[in-house]
């Protein structure tokens, strides 16, 4: 994440794990950055989840069907609103797919090439 500093995120993850999984994320309650401030510096709360919102998996928790936001301490905020679930798959769309492996791609490669007909004589 540019700017955002690895060991604020770090703090973040220690003190909220709930709310703040980089493996499982889940779409975060609408202005929790304001219940972060008091331990962070001016505007630095607000940078930090706005870094972590930004992540794929993250739009990816917020387009899901039925996904519900949560406060710190994981209790459920309420649902994410439709408005904000198409945002986040409009924020996808515009991205470029995920970095793939070399044996990601030679599996594919062979995939396709299996799948092909054979041309006609």
């Amino acid at each position: 994440m540019v700017g955002v500093s690895v060991v604020n995120l770090k703090r973040l993850q220690d003190v909220f794990s709930i709310a703040f999984d980089l493996k499982n994320p889940k779409p975060l309650a609408l202005g929790i950055h304001k219940q972060l401030a008091e331990g962070f510096k001016p505007g630095c709360a607000y940078r930090l989840v706005g870094g972590y919102t930004k992540r794929r998996k993250y739009l990816q928790a917020v387009a899901s069907p039925d996904s519900y936001r949560i406060n710190l301490d994981g209790s459920i905020a309420g649902p994410v609103s439709e408005e904000h679930a198409e945002h986040a798959l409009n924020q996808l769309r515009k991205r470029k797919p995920p970095f793939r492996s070399k044996s990601e791609i030679g599996k594919a490669r062979a995939t396709l090439t299996l799948n092909k007909r054979p041309e006609a004589i």
